[in-house]
Formats: C-alpha cells, sequence, structure tokens
C-alpha cells in the first residue's frame, strides 16, 4: 500500500488519529504487516480484514 496515513484518513473520512490506532492495531492483531512505512496484506490477512467489515457491516443492517 503506497498510501500515507493522512490520505487514508483523507479518503476514508477518519481523523489522522484513528486512523493511526487502527493500523496499530491491525498489526498487532496479525491483520497487517508493517514494513517500514509501507503496509503489506498477504491474502490469509486480506480474507481477515474482510470478515471483519462484512461482521459490522451485518451489525449496520441489523
Amino acid at each position: 500500500m503506497n498510501e500515507s496515513r493522512q490520505s487514508i484518513a483523507d479518503e476514508t473520512g477518519l481523523c489522522l488519529k484513528s486512523v493511526s490506532k487502527g493500523i496499530k492495531k491491525f498489526a498487532g492483531d496479525g491483520l497487517i504487516t508493517k514494513k517500514g512505512n509501507q503496509i503489506l496484506i498477504d491474502q490469509e490477512q486480506y480474507e481477515g480484514l474482510r470478515k471483519i467489515v462484512n461482521e459490522n457491516m451485518d451489525s449496520f443492517s441489523g
């Protein structure tokens, strides 16, 4: 991923602090891999993130 934290914040509408906390949590949970300033996501991590998004979307619609 070649996006800066600020551009992620701008695109998602989240504040920079929330993006930074999310990145830290996802890295700690093994859902992303940080390599320097890059965020890497393999297929297994992608599926884990997708599952989280789907579960949260279901809670909004139900």
